[in-house]
């Protein structure tokens, strides 16, 4: 969060990806509780958490979603 220093590359990209357009899941890499690591595969996109960088991710998802929330009301 803040402001962008420098755009190092952007370009305009079909809204739809080739691979696994329906993709999403939440899981856990491995069965051992003091070694867990949240992966999080959305479409083509996979992201890797400890579980407090977890948290911590899904807290701010769901403060977005209820700022969202709130904007959408007040317009």
């Amino acid at each position: 969060m803040g402001n962008i220093f420098k755009i190092l590359t952007y370009k305009e990209v079909d809204a739809k990806c080739s691979q696994l357009p329906r993709r999403y899941t939440i899981e856990i890499n491995n069965n051992k509780e003091e070694d867990w690591d949240v992966h999080l595969h959305y479409r083509n996109l996979r992201l890797e958490f400890s579980v407090d960088e977890f948290n911590e991710f899904a807290d701010g998802i769901i403060e977005s979603k209820e700022n969202l929330e709130r904007i959408k009301h007040e317009h």
